[in-house]
């Protein structure tokens, strides 16, 4: 990639007579930045540790150092071929020095003006490390037993270097700023200038010293100025999130943002919600189109039912089934579908509800008959919860025969007291009284042992 630019440059300079200096690194890769554990060779643990940057700079554009020459020897002066390339040779040394120790301070500056954060490189590193009288190890005092101490991956990159008679320079104790701790080195061909400079356990020269996810916080740099009208869409996010269970007739917002083709965001883009499927609706009403502002987004209002219709049975561990809700939006511009958000709901809190089955209501029938259930104030079925039905008898004296409860959806018999909890359906209980036992008062309670239902049976002499 770097040879093909430098390729272009010299064909512009041939063509037009331009010629290119880099002060500054010319590109710049950041990434997130993730530390793995390990533990007897196998990967334990995946953690988030930040940003990353890696500064790529251009070596010494030799047309600028062909006019540095000219300009500092001047036409006059009169040197040989030798002295010159001499010269032109430590200049360039010099020159790919600055470059790359630029390049490392850029490293560490670049997240702090991105993200407001502290941050490290090589260069950065070692500077704290003398102010703070961290001694630095170099090419001409390191020993074996020094680079001995240092990981393997670190000692490979130390003995290369002290074989190569290149400069070294290394922090010999580990560093510690914030949650970041490793060593940083630097290693430079003394007769090129140019070098490389390392942190340990990162795959770039610069890097966050905090845990935080500060990569969100980068603003997109082919992000353009805002746009406006359908020409210009080309997607759609949505920005508000529906994964928990709602209750009936709650009210969420539902928030998009529309993208141009350069990821600009786009105004004026004409989005329509649909209820498609299950019970709600958008701003109260079943289909509804918003306009974009100028920042690109737009909401609606999504009510949850209230009615339950489509939906699915839910196991929240208790004995019966549970049914919620489901209202589905589709979203499109113009005719493009563009995505679809489910939402789920349950009811809303519920009350015991009782039937008198019997056909002419209570009486001095030996069998009476009650449906019992529990609904929502829209009529949703509530499962699971709890009721009591119980019979006293009034007159004792007629003996100990017990009266009989039964419980005819699940066709338990139940004598004296009994509970149970609903359904989705009603829940039959049918009383036999029995006339010659004499009177008896039945009494259906709700969970709260409050009494919704008290009926007497038989006649009282």
């Amino acid at each position: 990639y770097l040879e093909n630019w430098f390729a272009s440059e010299q064909i512009i300079e041939r063509n037009s007579g331009v010629k290119y200096h880099y002060p500054v690194p010319s590109i710049a890769i950041m990434a997130n930045a993730n530390r793995i554990s390990y533990f007897e060779e196998q990967a334990v643990a995946l953690e988030w540790k930040g940003v990353e940057l890696d500064a790529i700079f251009h070596a010494v554009n030799i047309s600028v150092l062909d006019q540095t020459v000219f300009h500092y020897l001047g036409q006059e002066i009169d040197l040989k071929t030798e002295a010159v390339q001499t010269f032109k040779q430590s200049l360039i040394a010099s020159l790919n020095r600055l470059i790359g120790l630029d390049s490392s301070w850029y490293e560490s500056q670049i997240i702090s003006n991105y993200f407001d954060v502290d941050a490290i490189s090589a260069d950065t590193l070692i500077s704290k490390a003398i102010t703070n009288g961290s001694p630095i190890l170099t090419e001409s005092v390191i020993t074996d037993n020094d680079i001995q101490a240092f990981p393997e991956y670190i000692q490979q990159q130390l003995n290369w270097a002290v074989s190569k008679n290149y400069e070294l320079h290394i922090t010999q104790e580990k560093q510690i700023v914030n949650d970041w701790q490793g060593y940083a080195w630097i290693i430079i061909d003394p007769h090129t200038g140019q070098g490389g400079y390392y942190l340990s356990g990162a795959i770039a020269g610069g890097s966050s010293t905090d845990s935080s996810d500060v990569i969100w916080q980068l603003v997109d740099p082919e992000e353009r100025s805002p746009s406006s009208g359908l020409r210009a869409f080309s997607y759609l996010n949505v920005l508000s999130s529906h994964d928990d269970i709602k209750t009936a007739n709650d009210i969420t917002e539902i928030e998009i943002e529309a993208r141009g083709y350069l990821n600009e965001v786009v105004s004026s883009v004409p989005v329509t919600f649909i209820i498609s499927l299950g019970n709600g609706m958008v701003n109260d009403a079943k289909a509804v189109t918003v306009m974009t502002d100028e920042s690109g987004k737009a909401s609606v209002s999504l009510r949850h039912g209230p009615e339950i219709r489509e939906g699915y049975l839910y196991d929240d561990g208790d004995k019966y089934l549970q049914k919620y809700g489901l209202v589905n939006v589709s979203i499109s511009v113009g005719k493009l579908p563009q995505d679809n958000i489910s939402s789920y709901f349950k009811p809303a809190e519920g009350t015991i509800k009782v039937k008198d089955n019997s056909p002419a209501g209570p009486s001095s029938l030996s069998m009476m008959s009650y449906s019992i259930w529990a609904e929502d104030e829209y009529g949703n079925r509530i499962a699971n919860v709890p009721f009591e039905v119980s019979a006293d008898r009034h007159t004792p004296e007629f003996g100990d025969e017990p009266y009989i409860l039964i419980f005819g959806a699940d066709s338990d018999v139940q004598i004296g007291i009994l509970n149970g909890s609903t359904t989705l359906r009603s829940r039959d209980v049918s009383f036999d009284h029995n006339r010659y036992l004499g009177p008896t008062t039945l009494k259906i309670k709700n969970e709260n042992g409050a009494v919704i239902q008290e009926n007497l049976y038989g006649i009282i002499n």
